[in-house]
């Protein structure tokens, strides 16, 4: 159970507009529910003084049981929050955390204090996902002269603190990585579709190879309307939900399955996104009636287009000369609609 720390503070790095997101992270919505409200819930436990650094403090006026304070400085990005932050704690140590980041483990946060009160450091910082993760980390009001050194010299660097400061790493577990996915990590969630026959599957088999070879981790999912079922009768995994199992998780020393029910809450890209979390893309084949997944649309000649409008298609494929106000690719050219695909996750 975690416990209240009246030495360390905790403070959630919000900035300001995100130019990707084309608004501020902290509203934008997983499962429903804003970011900062996620991450304000994830430190409550464990802090009596909580701070939001922000470019604007008035988009946290009805937050309860956190202050907003303004950067001190602007344009130098979360190093000037980490300053900010630290001039602004009443302790001498603060638990810095971006807003982004929706997965926190309670577990990781406690062992992060607890080895702070441990060791004699200036900056505590995991290390997870093949790199130091400084937004995921305890700092010291010593490192305030350095701090100010970098900016005065317009060295914005977490890095160039990390590197002159009394730094200490910490390897994290790897079922505690997921704590480091923040929405900027989050898959690319498109689906192709098409009328029966268009060559939907066909197109998904030609573009895997060629995101693979590109360094993309790549997953697919399949729209079964007529429904499916892994779980057969007279298998133990059957007759442990018909126990009443809510879920059940299979394994082999190659691949591993995860049966449970749909949530019917969650939309299907955050559910995409939270089960393929390391994943780069997520390729769907069908699924047209989705309204929050982008999606591309194959019309062939013969075939021709959907009947009804589709909403949230990004692009057209086909084999015919077409007319449409979005980008449209030609069937056979695997390679720039893969480069349009990659468009969107850098965009």
């Amino acid at each position: 159970m975690s416990k209240v720390d009246q030495a360390i503070s905790g403070v959630i790095l919000a900035g300001g507009r995100s130019r990707r997101m084309g608004q501020a992270k902290e509203n934008l919505l997983l499962n429903g529910r804003r970011l900062i409200d996620i991450t304000l819930e994830a430190l409550r436990p464990f802090f009596k003084e909580i701070l939001i650094v922000t470019d604007n403090k008035s988009r946290f006026t009805e937050l309860k049981g956190a202050e907003a304070v303004e950067d001190l400085v602007n344009g130098c990005g979360p190093l000037g929050g980490i300053y900010t932050g630290l001039k602004a704690i009443s302790n001498q140590q603060g638990f810095f955390v971006a807003c982004d980041m929706p997965f926190l483990r309670k577990e990781l946060i406690q062992r992060l204090l607890e080895i702070s009160k441990q060791e004699d450091c200036d900056a505590l910082v995991p290390r997870a996902l093949g790199r130091a993760q400084p937004l995921h980390a305890v700092y010291s009001k010593n490192n305030l002269p350095i701090i100010t050194g970098l900016l005065k010299g317009d060295e914005f660097a977490i890095s160039e603190l990390l590197a002159r400061c009394k730094c200490r790493y910490v390897e994290v577990d790897r079922q505690e990585e997921a704590a480091f996915f923040n929405l900027n990590s989050l898959p690319v969630i498109l689906a192709v579709i098409g009328k029966s026959d268009s060559g939907k599957t066909t197109l998904i088999l030609r573009l895997l190879p060629e995101l693979k070879s590109r360094g993309y981790k790549v997953a697919v999912a399949k729209h079964c309307p007529r429904g499916f079922d892994l779980d057969l009768e007279g298998k133990d995994s059957f007759r442990f939900s018909q126990a009443g199992s809510d879920g059940t998780y299979l394994s082999s020393d190659k691949d591993i399955a995860l049966i449970r029910p749909r949530a019917g809450s969650a939309d299907l890209k955050t559910s995409l996104q939270n089960y393929f979390l390391d994943f780069d893309f997520v390729l769907l084949e069908g699924y047209h009636n989705a309204s929050e997944i982008d999606k591309v649309q194959i019309i062939r000649s013969g075939i021709g287009e959907m009947d009804a409008p589709v909403d949230g298609i990004v692009a057209y494929l086909s084999d015919l000369p077409l007319s449409k106000d979005k980008p449209v690719y030609k069937l056979d050219d695997i390679s720039g609609i893969v480069s349009f695909v990659e468009g969107l996750k850098k965009n």
